[in-house]
């Protein structure tokens, strides 16, 4: 898994439900942004796969 889907499911996790907006805000927030080099693409292609999926 990688480190985006982990900070995804983090944010999901903390919230009950997010969407990608409300994800990208915590990760700025929490200062993942810097080093995962999180961009909004992924966040919303990890939140897709991840819906997918279950």
């Amino acid at each position: 898994m990688s480190a985006i889907r982990l900070l995804v499911l983090g944010a999901v996790r903390m919230h009950g439900r997010a969407h990608g907006y409300q994800v990208r805000n915590d990760l700025e927030y929490w200062g993942a942004h810097e080093w995962s080099n999180a961009k909004p693409g992924s966040i919303y292609h990890a939140l897709k796969q991840m819906a997918k999926q279950g």
